[in-house]
């Protein structure tokens, strides 16, 4: 999984980095894919991180189940959450719509991203990591920059009928209630 992580001077930061590792752990093993994830809210970023998290982003305080924003790199994501303050926000790959182009009508996925594919990695049937993505040739890790890293599966089928190639436009598509927030 990507991870965009913080790092930070003092045990403050290192304890706040071995609760968020854990619970990426725990995120890992109950979806059995790639997540991308985000960390929201905490300060400064070292090396090997691939995004910078700006110090201050917090998801706003609201009631239950309301729509959420909060800025993760260069993108603003939409998340229903109830939880208010730093966040740790996950999106499994098994719920990004991909297309090649935005949707040519309004739609009810909040978070529309379009960007550039950085790498396809191909999985056998059974080889693991499905969940969901099936067909006879198996599934495909689509990754793309859209400001912010992310990672989609698709099935061989889909990946050949879009033409995904290293550099092709991409867009992906998945709505607010698809975002875990932790």
């Amino acid at each position: 999984f990507t991870v965009a992580g913080p790092t930070s001077e003092g045990t403050g930061g290192l304890h706040a980095i071995v609760r968020v590792m854990r619970q990426l752990s725990a995120l890992r093993s109950s979806y059995r894919v790639a997540i991308v994830c985000a960390l929201a809210s905490l300060a400064g970023c070292g090396a090997g991180t691939s995004q910078q998290i700006p110090q201050g982003n917090r998801v706003p305080n609201a009631s239950a189940g309301d729509l959420k924003h909060a800025r993760v790199g260069a993108v603003e994501i939409a998340a229903m959450t109830d939880k208010s303050g730093p966040a740790i926000l996950a999106v499994p790959p098994t719920d990004i719509i991909v297309s090649r182009e935005p949707p040519p009508s309004p739609s009810s996925a909040r978070n529309v991203f379009t960007g550039r594919v950085t790498r396809l990695a191909h999985q056998r049937p059974g080889g693991g990591g499905g969940g969901g993505a099936g067909g006879a040739g198996g599934a495909v890790h689509v990754t793309a920059d859209v400001g912010v890293e992310l990672v989609a599966v698709v099935t061989d089928e889909a990946a050949r009928d879009l033409g995904l190639t290293l550099g092709s436009t991409v867009v992906f598509a998945f709505k607010a209630s698809a975002v875990r927030v932790f």
